[in-house]
């Protein structure tokens, strides 16, 4: 057992041979390349005005270098109970073994995974537990998260989750006995992360399961976070991935805590299970977040290894998605993608499970897309890695590359890809400022310096490295001034057009009422062949109408100033 726990500890370390070669090899499977670059540009300029500026500005510049270090895409993983979550995680930052899911239930606390993270001096591993207080807020709750579960969320009750909560608080003290008390609001920290580690925190496990001699699950009760730095894993930009409970989990508590997590997230990936697409939880989930106006949103349409006939009804259940989807969404594109993490895990792996991880059906379906030859499965390749082709077809197949994909797009239009470009314009600003004071500065010396002539030579020589120094700098500023007046042209230009359109079919939406209202007047006098003494109009179809109207111009709208943006 010690063999095995030693060997699982080393994957944490260090990327698996399939990560190797699938996320390494390929720049399509890296996230926040372009982001990345443009932080790095925007860190050596700040570097280059610090050296250009008067001490009295070099503050503001630090405090922007500042943030934009800290700067940190978040993004959140949601979905049902034994959705695969957990085991889709594993897959998207290319470590199969990072978290556990060979426990039933597993995770039960949100877990941080932190890349490339500035986190300097911290322990790896660290997990925080609830205090008292926040064991009371998680029960009543409140603001616009509470209203729009108790409004979106069927069968949640606020006397209920406060039943679940005391519940789940009384569980955790028979369980931890006298250290309980001490114990809420404490952390534990550790300089070495393990699975028998992360199992303590996060699984919930059972009071009677053992594993490597030690609980599973001792202090998941009263955890509330868990924090784990990692390595860079296939991100180039800062990223914290969160792990949230699953929703419909028979504790109520844990659909609150993962609820929760919406409202932080940059961006946010429902993990849907193949046999049970979108169920009343999940479609729970899509409205909470329309109505918090996060709309930056990949589905994964997980485990579609366990259909039947994988291809045919993969087809089925992805069509039926993606029109829930633009029933919850209109106008809003939402990125569906059909795969298996246990797939991308297998090709992932250290140890390749081989044939294990392919039934005859999931060959077949692989042979039919033409990603898996028959000899790969009959006569694998000598020497090296003799499951290559395996591994090429199981990854191709889960879909995580379409994954990496849609994420780089999200990232394009997302919070840090703003504070970026607001950040460059304000580096701008400030090489244009030092521009003007170095060129007065130079105006006020060039006299003094020509009473000599050999330091007026000299002078001369500094003079023209810095004119043509300037004057790069007044092309560049002229550049982004032109730019930056034809971006607002156009954005201007936008907006009027579409609020004129807007106006027009506003207004037609209201004569196109108007005129069926007095339709329905005129049957109405004809069928009863005398006056009507009252005529009572119903105004909830028109603003239904309009209201509907409106969002519909208000989405075109958008989509064109974010393709602008791009």
């Amino acid at each position: 057992m010690g063999s095995k726990n030693e060997e699982r500890q080393r994957a944490f370390a260090q990327p698996s041979e399939g990560a190797a070669v699938f996320g390494q090899a390929d720049p399509e499977l890296r996230v926040g390349t372009s982001l990345a670059r443009l932080k790095r540009g925007l860190l050596e300029s700040g570097n280059q005005l610090r050296e250009a500026m008067e001490p009295a500005g070099t503050g503001l510049v630090t405090d922007a270098m500042a943030m934009l270090e800290q700067q940190v895409c978040r993004i959140a993983v949601i979905g049902q109970i034994k959705a695969g979550k957990s085991s889709f995680i594993n897959a998207l930052v290319q470590q199969p073994e990072l978290l556990p899911t060979d426990v039933n239930p597993s995770t039960t606390a949100v877990t941080n995974l932190h890349f490339r993270a500035c986190r300097d001096g911290e322990d790896p591993a660290a997990f925080e537990f609830f205090t008292a207080s926040e064991w009371d807020t998680l029960a009543e709750g409140g603001g616009k998260l509470r209203e729009l579960t108790e409004r979106l969320v069927p069968g949640f009750e606020t006397d209920l989750l406060r039943r679940h909560v005391m519940a789940l608080r009384s569980r955790a003290a028979a369980r931890l006995g006298p250290e309980f008390q001490r114990l809420l609001g404490q952390s534990h920290r550790f300089a070495k992360l393990s699975p028998d580690v992360l199992r303590q925190y996060v699984c919930q496990g059972h009071m009677a399961v053992m594993v490597a001699d030690q609980p599973i699950g001792r202090f998941s009760d009263i955890t509330k976070s868990a924090d784990l730095v990692l390595p860079e894993g296939p991100f180039d930009y800062p990223v914290t991935v969160i792990d949230t409970p699953g929703t419909n989990d028979p504790f109520l508590v844990r659909d609150e805590i993962t609820r929760r997590c919406l409202e932080a997230a940059d961006i946010t990936i429902v993990v849907l299970t193949a046999r049970q697409a979108l169920a009343t939880s999940d479609v729970a989930l899509l409205r909470i977040l329309r109505g918090l106006q996060k709309e930056r949103i990949i589905v994964f349409l997980n485990r579609i290894d366990e259909l039947s006939d994988i291809g045919k009804d993969c087809e089925q259940v992805a069509d039926s998605v993606r029109r829930k989807l633009r029933l919850e969404f209109p106008g809003t594109d939402i990125p569906l993608i059909e795969g298996s993490a246990w797939w991308a895990n297998c090709a992932l792996a250290r140890d390749f499970p081989g044939e294990r991880c392919l039934s005859g059906r999931a060959v077949n379906y692989l042979q039919n897309r033409g990603l898996l030859l028959r000899e790969h499965v009959v006569r694998p390749a000598e020497g090296g890695d003799g499951h290559a082709g395996m591994r090429a077809a199981l990854f191709a197949a889960s879909g995580l590359k379409r994954v990496y994909l849609a994420l780089n797009d999200l990232l394009r239009t997302s919070h840090d890809a703003y504070l970026l470009r607001q950040m460059s314009a304000c580096f701008t600003e400030m090489g244009r400022a030092t521009e003007n004071a170095a060129r007065h500065e130079l105006d006020s010396l060039a006299p003094g310096f020509s009473t000599k002539e050999g330091a007026a030579e000299k002078t001369e020589e500094k003079l023209a490295r810095l004119r043509g120094d300037l004057e790069q700098l007044r092309r560049v500023s002229d550049v982004i001034d032109r730019s930056a007046a034809r971006f607002q042209d156009r954005q201007m230009g936008i907006v009027t057009s579409e609020l004129n359109a807007l106006r027009r079919r506003l207004l037609r939406r209201v004569d196109e009422c108007a005129i069926a209202e007095r339709d329905l007047l005129v049957n109405e006098l004809q069928l009863k062949g005398r006056a009507v003494r009252s005529w009572k109009f119903d105004p909830q179809k028109i603003r239904r109408v309009l209201a509907e109207e409106f969002v519909d111009g208000f989405r075109a709208a958008e989509a064109q100033l974010l393709d602008l943006q791009h």
